[in-house]
Protein backbone atom coordinates (compact mmCIF):
# COMPACT_ATOMS: atom_id res chain seq x y z
CA UNK A 1 0.00 0.00 0.00
CA UNK A 2 1.70 3.41 -1.29
CA UNK A 3 1.20 5.49 2.02
CA UNK A 4 2.16 9.40 1.77
CA UNK A 5 5.51 9.83 3.37
CA UNK A 6 4.42 12.40 6.01
CA UNK A 7 1.62 12.05 7.18
CA UNK A 8 0.36 12.28 10.52
CA UNK A 9 -2.53 10.62 12.16
CA UNK A 10 -3.14 9.34 15.80
CA UNK A 11 -6.52 7.06 15.68
CA UNK A 12 -9.06 7.91 18.07
CA UNK A 13 -7.06 10.22 19.90
CA UNK A 14 -4.46 12.47 19.15
CA UNK A 15 -1.77 13.53 20.61
CA UNK A 16 1.20 16.34 21.23
CA UNK A 17 1.70 18.34 17.76
CA UNK A 18 3.91 20.79 19.38
CA UNK A 19 6.39 18.82 17.90
CA UNK A 20 5.28 18.71 14.61
CA UNK A 21 4.88 22.56 14.53
CA UNK A 22 8.43 23.10 14.86
CA UNK A 23 9.06 23.03 18.55
CA UNK A 24 11.58 20.19 20.01
CA UNK A 25 9.73 19.84 23.40
CA UNK A 26 7.30 17.51 24.63
CA UNK A 27 3.90 18.81 24.88
CA UNK A 28 1.28 16.79 25.74
CA UNK A 29 -2.46 17.65 25.01
CA UNK A 30 -5.50 15.96 25.11
CA UNK A 31 -8.11 14.20 22.76
CA UNK A 32 -9.98 11.30 22.76
CA UNK A 33 -12.79 10.05 20.24
CA UNK A 34 -16.14 10.66 20.13
CA UNK A 35 -19.18 11.10 17.73
CA UNK A 36 -18.34 8.54 15.43
CA UNK A 37 -16.54 8.40 17.89
CA UNK A 38 -20.08 9.05 17.69
CA UNK A 39 -17.04 7.27 16.39
CA UNK A 40 -15.07 8.98 14.41
CA UNK A 41 -14.47 7.83 16.87
CA UNK A 42 -13.41 7.65 16.64
CA UNK A 43 -10.39 9.80 18.27
CA UNK A 44 -7.55 10.26 14.84
CA UNK A 45 -4.25 12.56 15.39
CA UNK A 46 -2.82 15.19 15.95
CA UNK A 47 -3.07 15.40 19.48
CA UNK A 48 -2.97 12.67 22.80
CA UNK A 49 -4.89 12.68 24.96
CA UNK A 50 -4.06 10.00 28.13
CA UNK A 51 -7.03 8.49 29.53
CA UNK A 52 -7.93 6.03 32.31
CA UNK A 53 -9.26 3.49 29.92
CA UNK A 54 -12.09 2.04 32.23
CA UNK A 55 -14.04 4.99 32.41
CA UNK A 56 -13.59 6.44 29.01
CA UNK A 57 -16.30 9.21 28.82
CA UNK A 58 -15.42 12.52 29.40
CA UNK A 59 -13.07 12.39 26.66
CA UNK A 60 -13.46 9.59 24.38
CA UNK A 61 -12.02 8.56 21.52
CA UNK A 62 -12.98 9.50 17.71
CA UNK A 63 -16.30 8.36 17.50
CA UNK A 64 -19.86 9.12 16.02
CA UNK A 65 -21.69 11.42 17.96
CA UNK A 66 -19.33 13.49 19.43
CA UNK A 67 -16.64 15.60 18.41
CA UNK A 68 -14.19 14.57 17.23
CA UNK A 69 -11.74 16.78 18.89
CA UNK A 70 -12.62 16.93 22.17
CA UNK A 71 -11.70 20.49 23.93
CA UNK A 72 -12.21 20.30 27.27
CA UNK A 73 -12.88 16.71 28.89
CA UNK A 74 -14.03 16.70 32.16
CA UNK A 75 -13.87 13.75 33.59
CA UNK A 76 -16.15 12.62 36.68
CA UNK A 77 -15.15 9.93 39.10
CA UNK A 78 -19.04 8.61 39.08
CA UNK A 79 -19.79 8.99 35.59
CA UNK A 80 -19.25 6.52 32.95
CA UNK A 81 -17.05 7.77 30.07
CA UNK A 82 -18.68 10.14 27.57
CA UNK A 83 -16.18 11.93 25.55
CA UNK A 84 -16.60 14.83 23.76
CA UNK A 85 -15.45 14.10 19.98
CA UNK A 86 -11.81 14.26 19.83
CA UNK A 87 -8.97 14.68 17.27
CA UNK A 88 -8.99 11.48 17.42
CA UNK A 89 -11.94 13.66 17.05
CA UNK A 90 -14.03 13.85 19.84
CA UNK A 91 -17.03 14.31 18.86
CA UNK A 92 -19.07 16.56 21.23
CA UNK A 93 -22.35 15.28 21.06
CA UNK A 94 -24.06 18.52 22.17
CA UNK A 95 -28.42 18.49 22.27
CA UNK A 96 -28.28 22.27 21.44
CA UNK A 97 -31.30 22.55 18.30
CA UNK A 98 -28.90 22.59 14.78
CA UNK A 99 -30.55 22.81 11.52
CA UNK A 100 -29.81 20.34 8.74
CA UNK A 101 -26.36 20.34 7.70
CA UNK A 102 -26.27 22.50 4.57
CA UNK A 103 -23.07 21.19 2.27
CA UNK A 104 -22.86 22.96 -1.47
CA UNK A 105 -21.10 21.62 -4.28
CA UNK A 106 -17.91 22.71 -5.53
CA UNK A 107 -15.75 22.23 -8.49
CA UNK A 108 -12.96 20.35 -7.56
CA UNK A 109 -9.95 22.46 -6.26
CA UNK A 110 -6.43 22.23 -5.00
CA UNK A 111 -6.45 23.76 -1.42
CA UNK A 112 -2.59 24.79 -0.91
CA UNK A 113 -2.24 24.34 2.87
CA UNK A 114 -1.17 27.51 4.63
CA UNK A 115 0.32 27.41 8.35
CA UNK A 116 -1.83 27.60 11.37
CA UNK A 117 -0.76 29.10 14.46
CA UNK A 118 0.87 27.03 16.77
CA UNK A 119 -1.32 25.98 19.84
CA UNK A 120 -0.59 24.47 22.76
CA UNK A 121 -3.00 22.07 24.01
CA UNK A 122 -3.32 20.45 27.55
CA UNK A 123 -3.20 16.63 27.71
CA UNK A 124 -5.22 15.07 30.31
CA UNK A 125 -3.61 12.51 32.19
CA UNK A 126 -5.32 9.48 34.22
CA UNK A 127 -3.79 6.05 35.32
CA UNK A 128 -5.56 2.73 34.73
CA UNK A 129 -8.53 2.76 36.48
CA UNK A 130 -9.91 0.24 39.03
CA UNK A 131 -12.26 -2.41 38.56
CA UNK A 132 -15.20 -0.82 40.12
CA UNK A 133 -18.12 -0.06 37.56
CA UNK A 134 -18.77 3.57 37.33
CA UNK A 135 -22.48 4.34 37.93
CA UNK A 136 -24.41 7.80 36.64
CA UNK A 137 -27.79 8.86 37.30
CA UNK A 138 -29.38 11.55 34.91
CA UNK A 139 -31.79 12.68 34.34
CA UNK A 140 -33.39 13.43 30.94
CA UNK A 141 -34.46 16.33 29.52
CA UNK A 142 -36.92 14.75 27.57
CA UNK A 143 -39.01 12.52 29.50
CA UNK A 144 -41.65 11.33 26.78
CA UNK A 145 -45.13 10.52 28.49
CA UNK A 146 -46.13 8.10 25.96
CA UNK A 147 -47.09 4.73 27.86
CA UNK A 148 -45.70 1.57 26.75
CA UNK A 149 -47.48 -0.80 24.45
CA UNK A 150 -47.60 -4.28 24.34
CA UNK A 151 -47.99 -4.63 20.59
CA UNK A 152 -45.60 -2.03 19.95
CA UNK A 153 -43.30 -4.48 18.84
CA UNK A 154 -43.08 -7.63 17.43
CA UNK A 155 -40.07 -9.73 17.84
CA UNK A 156 -38.68 -11.65 15.45
CA UNK A 157 -35.61 -14.25 16.41
CA UNK A 158 -34.30 -14.52 13.26
CA UNK A 159 -34.02 -11.37 11.16
CA UNK A 160 -30.85 -9.64 11.02
CA UNK A 161 -29.57 -6.50 9.68
CA UNK A 162 -28.57 -7.58 6.21
CA UNK A 163 -27.55 -4.34 4.68
CA UNK A 164 -25.18 -3.67 7.69
CA UNK A 165 -21.76 -2.34 6.75
CA UNK A 166 -20.38 -4.07 9.93
CA UNK A 167 -18.84 -6.96 11.33
CA UNK A 168 -21.32 -8.22 13.03
CA UNK A 169 -24.89 -7.47 12.33
CA UNK A 170 -27.14 -6.56 14.31
CA UNK A 171 -30.55 -8.13 15.44
CA UNK A 172 -33.89 -6.58 14.00
CA UNK A 173 -35.96 -7.14 17.09
CA UNK A 174 -39.41 -5.97 16.13
CA UNK A 175 -41.47 -3.39 14.18
CA UNK A 176 -41.89 0.21 16.43
CA UNK A 177 -45.35 1.93 15.89
CA UNK A 178 -45.36 5.46 16.19
CA UNK A 179 -46.70 6.96 19.46
CA UNK A 180 -45.01 4.13 21.42
CA UNK A 181 -42.54 2.92 23.54
CA UNK A 182 -40.32 -0.35 23.85
CA UNK A 183 -37.43 -1.30 26.21
CA UNK A 184 -34.55 -3.50 25.72
CA UNK A 185 -31.14 -4.09 27.27
CA UNK A 186 -27.45 -3.01 25.41
CA UNK A 187 -24.31 -6.03 26.74
CA UNK A 188 -21.08 -7.32 25.57
CA UNK A 189 -23.04 -9.73 23.78
CA UNK A 190 -25.56 -7.54 21.78
CA UNK A 191 -24.36 -4.11 21.23
CA UNK A 192 -26.82 -2.57 18.87
CA UNK A 193 -29.93 -4.00 18.04
CA UNK A 194 -32.51 -3.12 15.30
CA UNK A 195 -35.90 -1.82 15.18
CA UNK A 196 -38.12 -0.88 11.90
CA UNK A 197 -40.71 1.64 11.33
CA UNK A 198 -42.95 2.10 8.65
CA UNK A 199 -42.66 6.31 7.88
CA UNK A 200 -44.48 8.66 5.10
CA UNK A 201 -42.60 11.57 3.73
CA UNK A 202 -42.88 14.77 5.45
CA UNK A 203 -43.70 13.04 8.56
CA UNK A 204 -42.06 15.10 11.37
CA UNK A 205 -40.96 12.66 14.49
CA UNK A 206 -38.93 12.58 17.93
CA UNK A 207 -37.37 9.70 18.70
CA UNK A 208 -35.73 9.62 22.14
CA UNK A 209 -33.26 6.66 23.77
CA UNK A 210 -33.18 6.47 27.00
CA UNK A 211 -31.31 4.76 29.62
CA UNK A 212 -33.08 2.68 32.14
CA UNK A 213 -30.78 0.81 34.32
CA UNK A 214 -26.78 -0.04 34.68
CA UNK A 215 -24.56 3.03 33.22
CA UNK A 216 -26.01 2.76 29.68
CA UNK A 217 -24.60 5.47 27.70
CA UNK A 218 -26.98 5.50 24.57
CA UNK A 219 -26.39 6.18 20.74
CA UNK A 220 -28.94 6.47 18.43
CA UNK A 221 -29.28 6.12 14.86
CA UNK A 222 -31.94 6.54 12.24
CA UNK A 223 -31.43 4.60 8.88
CA UNK A 224 -33.67 3.92 5.80
CA UNK A 225 -34.66 0.42 4.29
CA UNK A 226 -31.11 0.92 2.05
CA UNK A 227 -29.14 1.75 5.18
CA UNK A 228 -28.15 4.54 4.34
CA UNK A 229 -28.05 6.59 7.60
CA UNK A 230 -29.82 10.28 7.93
CA UNK A 231 -29.99 10.90 11.68
CA UNK A 232 -28.35 10.51 15.19
CA UNK A 233 -27.71 11.57 18.58
CA UNK A 234 -25.29 10.24 20.92
CA UNK A 235 -25.53 13.30 24.30
CA UNK A 236 -28.85 15.29 24.52
CA UNK A 237 -25.99 17.67 26.12
CA UNK A 238 -22.97 17.75 28.44
CA UNK A 239 -25.08 16.79 31.40
CA UNK A 240 -27.44 13.88 29.53
CA UNK A 241 -26.05 11.02 27.70
CA UNK A 242 -29.34 9.88 26.76
CA UNK A 243 -30.37 10.11 23.20
CA UNK A 244 -32.89 12.50 21.45
CA UNK A 245 -33.34 13.26 17.48
CA UNK A 246 -36.08 15.66 17.41
CA UNK A 247 -38.05 17.15 14.88
CA UNK A 248 -36.49 14.54 11.97
CA UNK A 249 -38.52 15.06 8.68
CA UNK A 250 -38.61 12.01 6.59
CA UNK A 251 -37.78 12.20 3.66
CA UNK A 252 -39.50 9.37 1.48
CA UNK A 253 -42.34 6.93 2.51
CA UNK A 254 -40.01 3.87 3.33
CA UNK A 255 -39.48 1.28 5.75
CA UNK A 256 -36.90 2.71 8.80
CA UNK A 257 -34.70 1.38 10.89
CA UNK A 258 -33.63 2.44 14.14
CA UNK A 259 -30.47 1.57 15.56
CA UNK A 260 -30.14 1.51 19.33
CA UNK A 261 -26.54 0.98 20.77
CA UNK A 262 -24.10 2.60 22.97
CA UNK A 263 -21.08 5.19 22.75
CA UNK A 264 -18.55 3.08 21.05
CA UNK A 265 -20.94 0.87 19.88
CA UNK A 266 -19.08 -2.69 19.81
CA UNK A 267 -16.24 -0.96 21.65
CA UNK A 268 -17.83 0.22 24.23
CA UNK A 269 -17.75 -0.40 28.04
CA UNK A 270 -20.99 0.63 29.30
CA UNK A 271 -24.35 -1.89 29.63
CA UNK A 272 -27.73 -1.60 30.90
CA UNK A 273 -31.35 -1.02 30.02
CA UNK A 274 -32.88 1.28 27.76
CA UNK A 275 -36.32 2.63 26.83
CA UNK A 276 -36.65 3.79 22.69
CA UNK A 277 -39.86 5.93 22.12
CA UNK A 278 -41.07 7.03 18.81
CA UNK A 279 -43.46 9.37 18.54
CA UNK A 280 -45.23 12.54 15.78
CA UNK A 281 -43.51 16.16 16.49
CA UNK A 282 -45.93 19.05 17.42
CA UNK A 283 -43.99 20.64 14.59
CA UNK A 284 -43.10 23.59 16.19
CA UNK A 285 -39.65 22.49 17.32
CA UNK A 286 -36.17 23.39 16.18
CA UNK A 287 -34.38 20.24 15.21
CA UNK A 288 -31.61 18.61 17.60
CA UNK A 289 -29.72 16.00 16.55
CA UNK A 290 -27.04 15.27 13.86
CA UNK A 291 -28.42 14.90 10.64
CA UNK A 292 -26.46 13.37 7.64
CA UNK A 293 -25.96 14.83 3.82
CA UNK A 294 -25.26 12.25 1.07
CA UNK A 295 -21.31 12.31 -0.37
CA UNK A 296 -20.68 10.82 -3.53
CA UNK A 297 -17.42 9.76 -5.31
CA UNK A 298 -15.51 13.08 -6.70
CA UNK A 299 -17.55 15.21 -6.00
CA UNK A 300 -16.27 17.85 -3.26
CA UNK A 301 -18.70 19.36 -0.76
CA UNK A 302 -18.31 22.21 1.53
CA UNK A 303 -19.46 22.17 5.77
CA UNK A 304 -19.18 24.53 7.79
CA UNK A 305 -18.25 23.72 11.91
CA UNK A 306 -19.56 26.26 14.69
CA UNK A 307 -19.11 26.99 18.32
CA UNK A 308 -22.79 24.97 18.06
CA UNK A 309 -22.01 22.31 15.35
CA UNK A 310 -18.59 21.05 15.66
CA UNK A 311 -19.09 18.03 13.33
CA UNK A 312 -20.92 17.08 10.29
CA UNK A 313 -22.13 13.66 8.95
CA UNK A 314 -22.07 13.05 5.21
CA UNK A 315 -22.88 9.66 3.91
CA UNK A 316 -22.03 7.58 1.09
CA UNK A 317 -22.43 3.86 -0.62
CA UNK A 318 -19.44 1.92 -1.21
CA UNK A 319 -18.43 -1.67 -2.26
CA UNK A 320 -16.56 -4.87 -0.42
CA UNK A 321 -12.99 -4.17 -1.82
CA UNK A 322 -13.58 -0.75 -3.02
CA UNK A 323 -10.20 1.17 -2.67
CA UNK A 324 -10.76 5.18 -1.35
CA UNK A 325 -9.08 7.91 -0.34
CA UNK A 326 -10.75 11.18 1.31
CA UNK A 327 -9.56 14.30 2.30
CA UNK A 328 -10.77 17.43 4.41
CA UNK A 329 -9.34 20.59 3.69
CA UNK A 330 -9.35 23.50 5.57
CA UNK A 331 -10.93 26.72 3.68
CA UNK A 332 -10.88 28.76 7.02
CA UNK A 333 -6.74 29.14 8.20
CA UNK A 334 -7.86 28.41 11.77
CA UNK A 335 -9.39 25.22 11.36
CA UNK A 336 -7.74 21.92 11.62
CA UNK A 337 -9.63 19.11 10.26
CA UNK A 338 -10.05 15.58 11.56
CA UNK A 339 -12.53 13.34 10.29
CA UNK A 340 -13.70 9.74 11.24
CA UNK A 341 -14.78 6.84 9.11
CA UNK A 342 -17.72 4.89 10.79
CA UNK A 343 -20.24 2.07 9.67
CA UNK A 344 -23.74 1.98 9.44
CA UNK A 345 -24.01 0.69 12.73
CA UNK A 346 -22.04 3.10 14.51
CA UNK A 347 -19.02 1.70 14.41
CA UNK A 348 -15.56 3.65 13.89
CA UNK A 349 -13.37 2.02 11.85
CA UNK A 350 -10.43 4.82 11.17
CA UNK A 351 -9.84 8.07 12.37
CA UNK A 352 -7.65 10.46 10.13
CA UNK A 353 -5.50 14.09 11.26
CA UNK A 354 -2.83 15.64 9.19
CA UNK A 355 -1.92 14.73 5.90
CA UNK A 356 1.85 15.30 6.95
CA UNK A 357 3.99 16.94 9.53
CA UNK A 358 3.72 20.39 7.71
CA UNK A 359 0.40 19.93 6.15
CA UNK A 360 -2.27 19.68 8.91
CA UNK A 361 -5.60 19.27 6.43
CA UNK A 362 -6.81 15.41 6.84
CA UNK A 363 -6.29 12.76 4.76
CA UNK A 364 -7.18 8.98 3.90
CA UNK A 365 -5.30 7.21 1.97
CA UNK A 366 -5.97 4.17 0.22
CA UNK A 367 -8.58 2.37 2.37
CA UNK A 368 -10.30 -0.69 1.56
CA UNK A 369 -14.13 -0.64 2.29
CA UNK A 370 -15.12 -4.06 4.10
CA UNK A 371 -19.02 -4.41 2.87
CA UNK A 372 -21.14 -3.03 0.48
CA UNK A 373 -23.38 -1.15 1.57
CA UNK A 374 -23.45 2.69 3.81
CA UNK A 375 -20.44 4.52 5.61
CA UNK A 376 -20.59 7.63 7.26
CA UNK A 377 -17.68 10.49 7.33
CA UNK A 378 -17.89 12.02 10.23
CA UNK A 379 -16.00 16.01 9.73
CA UNK A 380 -14.88 17.61 12.58
CA UNK A 381 -11.70 19.45 14.14
CA UNK A 382 -8.80 19.10 16.39
CA UNK A 383 -10.56 21.10 18.93
CA UNK A 384 -7.85 23.15 21.67
CA UNK A 385 -8.70 23.56 25.30
CA UNK A 386 -7.45 27.51 24.85
CA UNK A 387 -9.29 28.79 21.94
CA UNK A 388 -12.80 29.17 21.65
CA UNK A 389 -14.21 27.40 18.50
CA UNK A 390 -15.16 29.95 15.74
CA UNK A 391 -16.89 29.25 12.41
CA UNK A 392 -14.94 27.16 9.88
CA UNK A 393 -14.97 26.28 6.58
CA UNK A 394 -13.85 22.97 5.01
CA UNK A 395 -14.19 21.11 1.65
CA UNK A 396 -14.34 17.21 1.70
CA UNK A 397 -13.94 14.96 -1.01
CA UNK A 398 -14.37 10.86 -1.52
CA UNK A 399 -12.13 8.92 -4.17
CA UNK A 400 -12.64 5.89 -5.12
CA UNK A 401 -9.00 4.91 -6.51
CA UNK A 402 -9.36 1.16 -7.27
CA UNK A 403 -11.97 -1.75 -7.01
CA UNK A 404 -9.70 -4.77 -5.58
CA UNK A 405 -12.68 -7.49 -5.56
CA UNK A 406 -13.08 -6.84 -9.44
CA UNK A 407 -10.02 -9.15 -9.61
CA UNK A 408 -11.04 -11.76 -7.25
CA UNK A 409 -9.11 -10.34 -4.37
CA UNK A 410 -10.21 -8.84 -1.48
CA UNK A 411 -7.39 -6.86 0.84
CA UNK A 412 -8.71 -6.17 3.95
CA UNK A 413 -7.59 -3.26 5.99
CA UNK A 414 -7.67 -4.66 9.85
CA UNK A 415 -9.39 -2.27 12.50
CA UNK A 416 -8.28 -1.06 15.02
CA UNK A 417 -9.98 -1.77 18.79
CA UNK A 418 -10.31 2.43 19.60
CA UNK A 419 -10.56 1.43 23.53
CA UNK A 420 -8.39 -1.39 23.56
CA UNK A 421 -5.02 0.31 21.74
CA UNK A 422 -3.52 3.19 23.57
CA UNK A 423 0.02 4.42 24.19
CA UNK A 424 1.15 3.22 27.43
CA UNK A 425 3.57 5.03 29.95
CA UNK A 426 6.30 3.62 32.49
CA UNK A 427 4.14 5.10 35.06
CA UNK A 428 0.61 3.42 33.72
CA UNK A 429 -0.44 6.67 32.23
CA UNK A 430 -2.37 5.78 28.83
CA UNK A 431 -2.37 8.33 26.07
CA UNK A 432 -4.04 7.88 22.95
CA UNK A 433 -1.77 8.17 19.84
CA UNK A 434 0.85 5.56 19.25
CA UNK A 435 4.23 6.33 20.35
CA UNK A 436 7.34 3.86 21.56
CA UNK A 437 10.58 5.42 23.25
CA UNK A 438 10.13 8.10 26.19
CA UNK A 439 8.95 11.01 27.76
CA UNK A 440 9.36 13.61 30.28
CA UNK A 441 6.56 13.85 32.83
CA UNK A 442 5.61 17.00 34.51
CA UNK A 443 8.42 16.30 37.72
CA UNK A 444 10.81 15.66 35.07
CA UNK A 445 11.06 12.40 34.88
CA UNK A 446 12.07 10.13 31.94
CA UNK A 447 9.60 7.64 31.59
CA UNK A 448 9.32 4.68 28.80
CA UNK A 449 6.56 4.72 26.03
CA UNK A 450 5.03 1.94 24.57
CA UNK A 451 2.28 1.06 21.92
CA UNK A 452 -0.55 -1.33 22.71
CA UNK A 453 -2.43 -2.48 18.94
CA UNK A 454 -5.72 -4.39 19.31
CA UNK A 455 -6.47 -5.80 15.67
CA UNK A 456 -9.49 -7.01 14.82
CA UNK A 457 -9.47 -9.55 12.99
CA UNK A 458 -11.37 -10.69 9.76
CA UNK A 459 -14.66 -12.75 10.25
CA UNK A 460 -15.50 -15.77 8.44
CA UNK A 461 -12.24 -16.88 7.01
CA UNK A 462 -9.86 -19.25 7.77
CA UNK A 463 -5.79 -18.90 7.56
CA UNK A 464 -5.84 -20.94 4.45
CA UNK A 465 -7.26 -18.10 2.88
CA UNK A 466 -4.85 -15.66 3.98
CA UNK A 467 -1.98 -14.46 1.52
CA UNK A 468 -0.28 -12.07 3.32
CA UNK A 469 -1.16 -9.77 6.21
CA UNK A 470 1.84 -6.67 6.77
CA UNK A 471 1.96 -4.52 9.08
CA UNK A 472 2.65 -1.01 7.95
CA UNK A 473 4.16 1.58 10.04
CA UNK A 474 4.72 4.37 7.88
CA UNK A 475 4.69 7.25 8.03
CA UNK A 476 6.08 8.18 11.07
CA UNK A 477 7.90 10.22 13.04
CA UNK A 478 11.64 11.08 14.92
CA UNK A 479 11.47 12.92 17.74
CA UNK A 480 14.08 13.91 19.76
CA UNK A 481 16.82 11.64 19.03
CA UNK A 482 14.30 9.43 17.90
CA UNK A 483 15.63 5.37 16.47
CA UNK A 484 19.45 7.09 16.23
CA UNK A 485 18.66 7.14 19.96
CA UNK A 486 17.07 4.55 20.56
CA UNK A 487 18.07 1.99 18.51
CA UNK A 488 15.73 -1.14 17.60
CA UNK A 489 12.23 -1.12 17.92
CA UNK A 490 11.13 -4.74 19.34
CA UNK A 491 7.56 -5.99 17.89
CA UNK A 492 6.05 -8.79 20.25
CA UNK A 493 2.85 -10.37 19.92
CA UNK A 494 1.65 -10.14 23.36
CA UNK A 495 -1.75 -11.20 24.51
CA UNK A 496 -2.01 -8.38 27.21
CA UNK A 497 -5.99 -8.81 27.31
CA UNK A 498 -8.26 -5.74 27.92
CA UNK A 499 -7.05 -2.29 29.11
CA UNK A 500 -9.99 -1.96 31.43
CA UNK A 501 -8.58 -4.26 33.92
CA UNK A 502 -6.64 -3.01 36.90
CA UNK A 503 -2.97 -5.09 36.07
CA UNK A 504 0.23 -3.85 35.16
CA UNK A 505 0.24 -3.29 31.53
CA UNK A 506 3.91 -2.12 31.42
CA UNK A 507 5.64 -5.32 30.89
CA UNK A 508 5.51 -7.79 28.37
CA UNK A 509 2.69 -10.85 29.50
CA UNK A 510 4.40 -13.94 30.12
CA UNK A 511 3.77 -16.37 26.56
CA UNK A 512 3.93 -12.80 24.95
CA UNK A 513 7.17 -13.16 21.91
CA UNK A 514 9.18 -11.69 19.56
CA UNK A 515 8.41 -11.02 16.23
CA UNK A 516 10.84 -9.02 15.11
CA UNK A 517 13.41 -6.11 15.37
CA UNK A 518 13.79 -3.19 13.32
CA UNK A 519 15.99 0.37 13.27
CA UNK A 520 13.46 2.07 11.04
CA UNK A 521 9.98 1.62 9.80
CA UNK A 522 9.87 -0.74 7.76
CA UNK A 523 6.38 -2.76 7.10
CA UNK A 524 6.59 -5.46 9.16
CA UNK A 525 5.40 -9.61 8.25
CA UNK A 526 2.90 -10.74 9.69
CA UNK A 527 1.52 -13.45 7.68
CA UNK A 528 2.34 -16.32 10.23
CA UNK A 529 0.74 -14.53 13.25
CA UNK A 530 -2.86 -14.09 11.34
CA UNK A 531 -3.23 -17.67 10.01
CA UNK A 532 -1.99 -18.92 13.24
CA UNK A 533 -4.65 -16.64 15.30
CA UNK A 534 -7.69 -17.62 12.75
CA UNK A 535 -6.75 -20.96 13.13
CA UNK A 536 -7.08 -20.83 16.40
CA UNK A 537 -10.10 -19.39 16.56
CA UNK A 538 -8.68 -15.94 17.37
CA UNK A 539 -10.68 -12.87 16.71
CA UNK A 540 -7.97 -10.11 17.22
CA UNK A 541 -4.24 -10.06 16.99
CA UNK A 542 -2.85 -7.76 19.87
CA UNK A 543 0.51 -6.29 19.36
CA UNK A 544 3.48 -4.65 21.80
CA UNK A 545 5.81 -1.84 20.18
CA UNK A 546 8.79 -0.89 22.69
CA UNK A 547 12.13 -0.10 22.09
CA UNK A 548 13.98 -2.44 25.21
CA UNK A 549 17.02 -0.02 25.40
CA UNK A 550 16.92 4.09 25.41
CA UNK A 551 19.54 6.84 26.77
CA UNK A 552 18.90 8.85 29.41
CA UNK A 553 19.13 12.22 27.98
CA UNK A 554 16.87 14.40 30.23
CA UNK A 555 14.71 14.92 27.03
CA UNK A 556 11.64 13.27 25.24
CA UNK A 557 13.08 10.52 22.15
CA UNK A 558 10.54 8.67 20.75
CA UNK A 559 9.06 7.59 17.18
CA UNK A 560 5.23 8.42 16.33
CA UNK A 561 3.33 5.75 14.46
CA UNK A 562 0.74 8.59 12.87
CA UNK A 563 -1.36 5.69 10.33
CA UNK A 564 -0.71 2.15 11.74
CA UNK A 565 -2.30 -0.08 9.39
CA UNK A 566 -2.65 -4.36 8.82
CA UNK A 567 -3.64 -4.93 5.65
CA UNK A 568 -4.38 -8.90 4.96
CA UNK A 569 -4.27 -10.06 1.44
CA UNK A 570 -6.66 -12.89 0.36
CA UNK A 571 -5.71 -15.38 -2.06
CA UNK A 572 -7.68 -14.70 -5.52
CA UNK A 573 -10.33 -16.95 -6.37
CA UNK A 574 -9.54 -19.18 -8.93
Amino acid sequence: MAHQATYDYNTHQQFERSSKRGAETDVHRGIILAGVISMIVLTAGCSDLSVSVANVPANRPVVPTRQIPTASPTFTPSDTPTMTATASPTVTGSSTPTATPTATLTAARTVTPTPRPTTRRTAYSTRLPSTATPTATVTPTHSPTVPPSDTAAVVSDTLVFDRSTARHPAPILGELVIDATVTGTIDADQPSVVYTFEGAEGDVLNIYLNGTSGNLDPLLLVLTSKGQEIARNDDQSDQVRDSAIIGLELPETDTYMLIATRFLASYGFTTGGFELTLNRSSGNVSPEGFFSTPLAFDRPVTGLLTAVQNEQFYTFRGSAGDVIEVSMNALTDSLDPLFGLIDNQGNLLITEDDRSSRDFDAYLNEYVLPADGYFTILASRFTTTDASPQNAEFELMISLVGRENKAGELPIDGVLNPQNSRTIRADSLVFTSYRAGDMLDDAGNELRLQSLMTWLLPQGIDGAQVDAATLYLEPCYNFGQGFQGLNDLTIYQDNYGALNLNRNFTRPTAGARIITTQNDCSPVDLTNNVIEALNAGQTTLQLRLTFRDFESNNQADYVRFTDPRLRIDLIADE
